[in-house]
């Protein structure tokens, strides 16, 4: 009984972050950083949801994923000294994001089929 209420808070969870990440994608700009820019500050907020990844909604994984992904790029672009450092703490930001996104997708699944 535990583990389908675990998975309906999940779903109602997911459906509101959802939602609140589809609104605010569409209210705000999105958001960029030039290559010249500050990419310290985005590497801190993409690795920072690594503690929030239980609470976070599919779409918003996906997303920190997606900046992960092109910071890493941006970083290989720079020349930084310590740019490979960086990069492999992104990827394994990245890892983690991908490992939620599919942990989500089994237990919606699993709901599905319980249902």
């Amino acid at each position: 009984m535990q583990g389908i209420t675990a998975v309906s808070r999940l779903s109602v969870t997911g459906l509101f972050f959802a939602t609140l990440l589809l609104t605010l994608l569409f209210v705000l700009p999105i958001r960029s950083y030039s290559i010249a820019g500050d990419w310290h500050n985005e590497f801190e907020e993409i690795c920072s949801k690594v503690q929030d990844g239980e609470s976070l909604s599919i779409d918003e994984l996906t997303d920190l994923a997606e900046r992960a992904e092109k910071l890493i790029r941006v970083i290989k672009n720079l020349d930084e000294p310590s740019g490979k450092v960086y990069i492999f703490r992104l990827k394994k930001c990245k890892a983690f994001f991908e490992y939620m996104i599919e942990l989500k997708k089994a237990a919606q699944k699993l709901n599905r089929q319980r249902e």
